[in-house]
């Protein structure tokens, strides 16, 4: 019965789509260009698309990565200089137990490796990348439940915790911010409104100007202009505050930063390119979750919040993390229960929308972009495991093509999550027929490609680009190879940030091409010696990020220059 339930609510969301694309329904569905869904009729080489709703994700998906040697909730992530990830602590290990233990996480390896053990077992801290590459671990709860005063360094070059001065008071659910100085601002905790300065040169602390209102499980944020911005708090006696505050290092003091349009605790601040902060979720007083975000203005004065999207779910104790291309990764968190989804915040429209899901539902997960711009999700409570939390950990990349719903979808109740008022109504894309598999010509397993921009090379920019047309346009002409018109990449790269120009390396041209959503890329150079022309280009192959192979055309000036492509391309379809 819930099959054929689910069977119903996708014949209704197709059926509001215009008639030309009904007609298209059987043919197999595919992300296009944009990350839009697009349903192609080979047999007529059209093209529509309707909204990215429709898909579970147009790119990004999460995939599972090595565990965790122990389970943990409340602990810390902290990326290394080297690469690698410092997990330490957990304030309860599903057995009633923290934990004093501490792993490594290799990128390269995707596995986690013991270290040096904290001093003692503790969650609920806070841990900051030092400028000298140290981590500082400060405050938190341990077996006792009493908040703990002491803090302690790990050394990534012996693997060990050491410890370093105490503050003046003990601390949990605090935050601790590195400020431009080196110094660490740690603020609030365990219902205080005091704050101190951590100076990694004499390992000792010192206290600062105190907040207007005691805070826990607030949020703390560095501005560019030096200031840090707090936002939000439960206080003392469960109370949640709207209210926000502004630190000015050279002052030494907490400024009144006006207030949020709601209550929160257990949200999220993450600073965003333009100097903005977007504040997304939370929990309320009396229990409520939130969907709602808002943005933080800062300004010559106090700055300002105002409204932005909201979430498609309510969460609290999510994680928020700024990818490369500018947009914010929310993922995991509760409401009521833990959750696995995931959605995208982009700062250019103001919106939210859905993302690949993690692997395990997760609240309070830790979350670290690493140097390959994947993120590593690990840990967090999960109330399907008998210990109630999870050893596992998740990566997730931005530029990896999610899947499209299906009826099964329908029936497991994921297509309800769709926003039926949000389809967008489908429009044709500016893009080359489809050339069937038996009519197209092969090269390594695909047929779909995009020519990079050209790099100059004692030739200017805008005759390199002229050169990259040329090429695009003589593939074309052989009526073998599907190119990608050069407006439509501009658009897409455009959408994702991303810099067209430059790329001739073998990363760079795997990270286009799977935004373009293509199989081949083709990458060059227009460069001049003496008074000759050289044109040199790479083709590589999206899937494997290998080159499958290289070619090279000359010119004795530049009008020979369009030859020069067409001999190019005569080398590449053989």
């Amino acid at each position: 019965m819930r099959n054929v339930f689910g069977f119903i609510v996708l014949l209704m969301l197709v059926a509001c789509f215009p008639k030309n694309i009904q007609r298209e329904v059987s043919v197999k569905p595919q992300v296009s260009v944009g990350g839009k869904v697009s349903i192609a009729d080979r047999r007529k080489g059209e093209t529509f698309y309707s909204s990215d709703k429709l898909y579970a994700s147009a790119f990004g998906t999460f995939s599972a990565t090595g565990s965790m040697s122990a389970e943990r909730c409340y602990h810390t992530a902290t990326l290394l200089p080297n690469g690698k990830v410092l997990v330490a602590g957990s304030r309860n290990n599903g057995t009633g137990a923290s934990l004093s233990s501490a792993e490594l996480y290799d990128p390269a390896t995707g596995t986690f490796t013991p270290t040096g053990s904290m001093s003692a077992a503790y969650g609920y801290h806070a841990a900051t990348l030092l400028p000298n590459g140290k981590v500082l671990l400060t405050g938190g709860i341990g077996l006792s439940g009493i908040a703990r005063s002491s803090a302690e360094v790990y050394d990534p070059a012996s693997g060990t915790f050491s410890a370093t001065g105490s503050m003046s008071a003990g601390r949990w659910g605090h935050t601790a911010t590195l400020l431009p100085n080196g110094m660490v601002l740690v603020a609030g905790g365990d219902y205080l409104a005091s704050a101190e300065l951590y100076d990694p040169a004499s390992g000792t602390f010192a206290v600062t100007g105190s907040m207007s209102a005691p805070r826990t499980w607030h949020t703390a944020t560095l501005l560019p202009n030096g200031k840090v911005l707090v936002t939000g708090a439960e206080s003392p006696g469960g109370t949640v505050l709207s209210s926000a505050e502004l630190y000015d290092p050279a002052a030494g003091t907490f400024a009144s930063a006006g207030s949020m349009s709601a209550v929160r605790c257990w949200h999220r601040a993450t600073l965003l390119p333009d100097g903005r902060v977007l504040i997304v979720g939370g929990y309320t007083t009396g229990g409520a979750s939130l969907s709602s975000a808002e943005l933080y203005v800062p300004s010559h004065g106090r700055g300002s919040f105002s409204a932005t999207g909201s979430m498609s779910a309510a969460r609290y104790l999510h994680s928020a993390i700024m990818l490369p291309n500018g947009k914010v990764l929310v993922a995991g968190g509760m409401n009521p229960a833990p959750l696995s989804s995931a959605e995208l915040y982009d700062p250019a429209t103001g919106t939210f929308a859905p993302t690949g899901s993690m692997t395990a539902a997760r609240q309070n997960p830790v979350a670290v972009l690493l140097p390959n711009k994947k993120v590593l999700v690990a840990g967090g409570v999960n109330f399907e495991t008998p210990d109630r939390l999870v050893a596992s950990a998740d990566l997730y990349d931005p530029l990896r093509k999610g899947r499209p719903l299906s009826v099964k979808d329908a029936g497991s109740g994921n297509v309800a999550a769709i926003p039926a008022a949000k389809i967008e109504p489908a429009q044709p894309i500016r893009r080359p027929p489809v050339v069937s598999r038996s009519e197209a010509v092969k090269i390594s397993g695909g047929t779909n490609l995009a020519v990079a921009e050209f790099i100059g090379k004692n030739v200017s920019q805008a005759d390199a680009s002229i050169v990259a047309d040329f090429l695009r346009t003589e593939l074309v002409n052989t009526g073998m190879f599907n190119v990608m018109d050069r407006t439509n990449m501009d658009t897409v790269l455009a959408e994702q940030k991303f810099q067209n120009s430059g790329c001739t390396e073998q990363e760079c041209a795997v990270e286009m091409g799977k935004l373009l959503n293509v199989g081949q890329m083709i990458v060059g150079s227009l460069s001049k010696l003496v008074d000759s022309y050289y044109i040199t280009v790479n083709l590589i192959d999206v899937e494997t990020g290998k080159i499958v192979a290289s070619y090279d055309s000359d010119a004795s000036s530049s009008k020979e220059l369009k030859d020069a492509c067409r001999k190019l391309v005569k080398k590449i379809s053989r």
